[in-house]
């Protein structure tokens, strides 16, 4: 496994950590000394996040552009978002919507979407909370494939918008959580990520890709 591949996985698996720990921290009757022993996981989790995001902004940045190994996939993108939601939703209360034609297949190497998916869908949960709504929907429209994530939550603060290319960026309730990276990988394929305003004001981020060659 590459060091790309290694700290993103390592990455997402300690941002879950991090949301089971605060959680713990919320319960009721949680005494003083408790709590404090909460807080220094959290902030040890948080160190080790920001160390892990350092490796794999260096390892993304130092990638040449996709050689197209990954634009004659047959891998469809339902299966990948059902894949994604598996690692990044589970044990949420929340309800997940997915609207995603049967056959799209984008140009980008499967192994890097679900990442990418993984990335959107967590930091979607995040922000709707555990008992909210997220929604992904796919099309292919003009030549490409658009995979769009929205969440019932409160939205992008505006400074997500303007920094997201800086890597971590932490938005509206955790929204900025490695979309930096996850542009550096969707724009190693041709392809682009644009962070915005859904129907209800609520966050939605698209990403846009080339189409897989048949």
């Amino acid at each position: 496994m590459d060091l790309a591949a290694w700290a993103h996985d390592v990455n997402n698996a300690l941002t879950y950590t991090l949301m089971r720990a605060q959680l713990g921290l919320r319960r009721r009757g949680v005494g003083r000394p408790e709590r404090e022993d909460w807080e220094r996981v959290i902030a040890g989790i948080e160190r080790a996040i920001a160390v892990t995001e350092r490796a794999l902004e260096e390892a993304v940045t130092a990638l040449a552009a996709d050689d197209g190994a990954g634009i004659n996939s047959t891998v469809t993108v339902r299966s990948l978002v059902e894949s994604a939601a598996r690692a990044a939703l589970e044990g949420w209360g929340g309800r997940l919507e997915v609207a995603v034609a049967a056959e799209l297949v984008a140009g980008m190497h499967p192994v890097d979407l679900e990442r990418v998916l993984v990335n959107l869908l967590t930091n979607a949960r995040r922000a709707a909370g555990e008992s909210g709504r997220i929604e992904v929907r796919g099309e292919r429209a003009a030549g490409a494939v658009s995979i769009r994530v929205l969440d019932d939550g409160p939205g992008f603060d505006p400074a997500v918008l303007a920094q997201v290319d800086r890597g971590r960026v932490e938005g509206a309730a955790g929204h900025g959580l490695g979309l930096g990276v996850c542009r550096r990988l969707v724009g190693a394929v041709g392809g682009s990520l644009r962070l915005g305003a859904g129907p209800s004001g609520s966050a939605e981020v698209e990403v846009v890709l080339p189409a897989a060659r048949g």
